[in-house]
Order: structure tokens, then C-alpha cells, then sequence
């Protein structure tokens, strides 16, 4: 199946590429008043606990490692390994790219397309987040996705001073390819899953500024559960559309 795509306007001097099947997904944007980061994980990372250019938080209290490596058998995808203790996993913040802040005149897309080996028995966040070690724990402000250990329910999640409005935009399934996506046109958040609308969120959105892309992969179980990620990308235009 071919995929058709298309040049769009968005404010007085930025252009996107939105991709023709699914209008919400922007592919990529040019412009003065543009701010993106994308990874496709086609580097290989300087070792095993840390990808490039990540500032990196393990867990690692069962009786191996918590690794992050970009194997052989996967290439251009990051596989997270969690040690085998509940509650192992990895924390990853791209803090060289703390740069993304929201207002009602900064429309904002965010994608990442990701695999579980165990829906059930984990934890995974992504999205643009303040610094903190524990995203999953103590954050206080940040735009993510999250599904939580003894559910397979993906949220859409927009959080402003520890307060949460949270909708479900989907369900993730045993070692499937999925892809988890926002986007923000100034007044709404629309949650997609896996190319489908999920639900969305009205109104607010967190005034902190310069947030990173962001992802915390944990197990649930003591087993050495597994995270890869493909791709994530997340491109904002600061201006009036």
C-alpha cells in the first residue's frame, strides 16, 4: 500500500509534511519558528546502559543488568532489557534536547512506534517530560503515553503540577508493533493508536518550560522483561496557525 503525503501551512512562514492516510501525523516541518527531534535508533549506542547522547537512570535490583543496546538481529530499533525484579527497567531522557514547551499557538505532534514482549506484566512511558530520574514515580509536569503494569490500556496523559487528565486511546498486545501518537492544535489533545482515533483532552497543558523527549520502560514481574523502540519523533511549530 502506498502512502500519499502532503505540503500544509501552519502559521506564516513554517511548512508540514503530513502524512495523506493519517492527517494528524506529520512527518516532518521546515521553518523558522520549527522544533523537532526525531530517533530512529540507526546508531549504535557507546554501551550497553547508555544510548547516544541520553542521559540514562537504571533499576537494576534482581540479579543481572538493565541493558540498552540497538542488537544486530533489530537493527534501527533500541531494545530496552530490564533486570529481573519488579520495578527494573530503564529511565531515558534526552536532556540536549530539552526544548519543548506548549501554548495554544504551538500545535505539536508526537509519535513512537514500540514493541512489549509482555503487555500485561510492564510499564512504559513516552513523550516530551520535565527532568526527573522516576518518570513513571515523580513527575510533575509533562504530555506522554503510559500504560501501567496489570494493564494493557494505553492513556494519553497531560500533566500540569503532579495533576493528571488522562484519557484511554488504546490496547496493547503481546510482542505487536504498535504506534502510540498525540497531537496538540492549540485548544485539543487527540490521542491515536495504531492509525485509530482514541479519546482526547480539552483544554490546559503544562506551562513548565523546556521538556525532553522522554521514556521509562520497567518490568512488573521478576522476569527480564523487553522494550524495543523503533522510531520517535516529535516536531512543534511556535506560531499562530
Amino acid at each position: 500500500m502506498t502512502t500519499t503525503a502532503k505540503f500544509e501551512s501552519v502559521g506564516a512562514s513554517s511548512v508540514v509534511l503530513t502524512d495523506g492516510l493519517h492527517s494528524w501525523r506529520w512527518l516532518d516541518a521546515w521553518g523558522p519558528n520549527v522544533v523537532k527531534y526525531f530517533n530512529n535508533f540507526d546508531v549504535p549506542v557507546s554501551g550497553a546502559d547508555t544510548p547516544l547522547a541520553a542521559t540514562v537512570t537504571l533499576v537494576e535490583a534482581g540479579g543481572g543488568d538493565t541493558t540498552l543496546t540497538v542488537p544486530a538481529t533489530q537493527p534501527g530499533a533500541l531494545l530496552i532489557t530490564a533486570d529481573a525484579a519488579e520495578n527494573d527497567g530503564a529511565n531515558v531522557q534526552w536532556l540536549t534536547n530539552q526544548w519543548f514547551m506548549f501554548d495554544s499557538r504551538y500545535p505539536t505532534y508526537f509519535g513512537i512506534k514500540f514493541q512489549i514482549n509482555d503487555a500485561t506484566q510492564t510499564d512504559l512511558l513516552a513523550g516530551v517530560c520535565i527532568t526527573d530520574t522516576t518518570l513513571l514515580g515523580g513527575m510533575t509536569d509533562g504530555v506522554y503515553v503510559r500504560k501501567e503494569d496489570a494493564s494493557t490500556t494505553m492513556y494519553l496523559v497531560v500533566e500540569e503540577d503532579s495533576v493528571e487528565s488522562v484519557t484511554a486511546i488504546g490496547t496493547v498486545r503481546d510482542a505487536t508493533w504498535h504506534v502510540a501518537e498525540w497531537y496538540f492544535d492549540g485548544t485539543t489533545w487527540h490521542g491515536y493508536f495504531d492509525g485509530a482515533p482514541g479519546g482526547t483532552i480539552t483544554g490546559g497543558y503544562p506551562h513548565e518550560d523546556n521538556l525532553a523527549p522522554s521514556i521509562h520502560f520497567l518490568t512488573g514481574e521478576t522476569v527480564a522483561n523487553t522494550c524495543y523502540i523503533d522510531w520517535i519523533k516529535i516536531i512543534q511549530v511556535r506560531e499562530a496557525v
